[in-house]
């Protein structure tokens, strides 16, 4: 195990360090994220109406619900900032030794890509509600807890792993 990792582009491979390819792939995931949440905003109402109608649609023979449209605009705001505050939780780690001060920063960021995707949302025709952001934030939180919480049990089990192979 050399700690590299071979990576083959148009031919020529090249090794790179595996801890900065786990960066780029995490700074990559968070920018093609940042992508997809903003852009998301960027679309008209019509557009974006026809998005949420589209994935209703395909919900509506297993969960008839009333304004099933307006529960799957929720549940996207919830999911995207979710997997944001993943993502961000995992890129922000490499800036603080601190457990507590990573899932703040991780917060901050989140209300704060929040805060613009409302913001951006003022320009495309579409409304922008608080609402939204604090069910943004909600998913963030969401996300950054599942971090600390697999991070918890990744330790533990790493820290049994090696009092068990310390017993024998």
């Amino acid at each position: 195990e050399t700690g590299l990792l071979t990576m083959d582009f148009c031919g020529g491979g090249f090794l790179l360090p595996k801890k900065k390819y786990a960066a780029f792939v995490e700074m990559a995931a968070a920018f093609i994220l940042l992508c997809i949440i903003w852009g998301h905003s960027m679309m008209p109402p019509a557009v974006s109406s026809a998005e949420s109608d589209w994935v209703a649609g395909l919900m509506d023979a297993w969960l008839p619900l009333e304004r099933l449209t307006f529960w799957v605009r929720k549940a996207a705001h919830f999911t995207e900032f979710a997997a944001w505050g993943v993502v961000a939780f995992l890129n922000l780690r490499r800036f603080s030794a601190y457990r507590l001060q990573n899932f703040f920063n991780t917060l901050f960021a989140g209300l704060f890509v929040a805060v613009v995707d409302e913001f951006i949302q003022l320009f495309s025709g579409r409304g922008s509600l608080v609402s939204d952001v604090v069910l943004d934030f909600c998913g963030c939180l969401f996300g950054a807890l599942v971090c600390v919480v697999c991070l918890k049990l990744w330790t533990a089990h790493k820290n049994n792993k090696r009092e068990v192979g310390s017993d024998e």
